[in-house]
């Protein structure tokens, strides 16, 4: 009897996740009527098996908002989410570095993916291929950053997230990556806005040569 209940419960909350708690996770803060959108860069990836599209709302210009997607990711500037897991623990950048290169397709950031595509003040596109993961298998992943100004001091943020993991392995890997992937877009969606809104923009010289490398 307590085996079945435990059964019982096991496939009460398997249910719970993939028809409750799964769905918000894939589409936090994502209005209805974007969800069924085909947005850049979706062709790089045509049969992803996780697809992910977050949003958020910025009261600010897309041109203030880019300048932080620009130097994202690049001699340790951060993500602007959490730290502890994709900037080995380096505080994320609270001010617009002026030291970068201008932004260029080709770009390896130090997450190890790389910069695809991109327009200035419109969207960001980055991704990988044949990616080793966890469990011994590859993967392929997108990430998409699209700015949509909704008036002159109002942008849509909205991070669309591809993924194609392949095999039995591959479906595991995947359950396992959107969950971490959705703790570290929406936290990086929430960095990203505070440092716009609540930040004036301060500006540092720090020589690229002084930066080292990532390990």
């Amino acid at each position: 009897m307590k085996r079945f209940r435990l059964i019982y419960v096991w496939s009460f909350l398997v249910q719970l996740y993939f028809r409750a708690v799964r769905p918000q996770m894939l589409a936090w803060g994502l209005e209805p009527e974007n969800s069924d959108h085909l947005y850049h860069g979706d062709h790089l990836i045509p049969t992803a098996n996780l697809i992910a599209t977050r949003a958020i709302v910025i009261n600010a210009s897309t041109a203030e908002i880019w300048q932080w997607l620009a130097q994202m990711g690049r001699c340790r500037t951060g993500f602007y989410g959490i730290d502890r897991l994709d900037n080995w623990n380096i505080p994320s950048a609270r001010y617009v570095r002026e030291d970068l290169e201008p932004l260029e397709c080709g770009i390896i950031l130090d997450n190890g993916l790389q910069v695809l595509d991109f327009q200035d003040n419109r969207y960001l596109l980055i991704g990988g291929f044949h990616i080793p993961n966890d469990f011994d298998g590859k993967t392929d992943v997108s990430y998409l950053y699209q700015l949509e100004a909704l008036s002159p001091t109002t942008t849509r943020l909205t991070i669309r997230m591809r993924c194609l993991s392949t095999g039995i392995k591959g479906w595991f890997y995947n359950r396992v990556f959107e969950v971490m992937d959705t703790l570290l877009t929406v936290a990086q969606l929430k960095g990203i806005k505070e440092r716009v809104e609540g930040q004036t923009p301060e500006f540092i010289q720090i020589p690229l040569s002084d930066v080292d490398e990532i390990p």
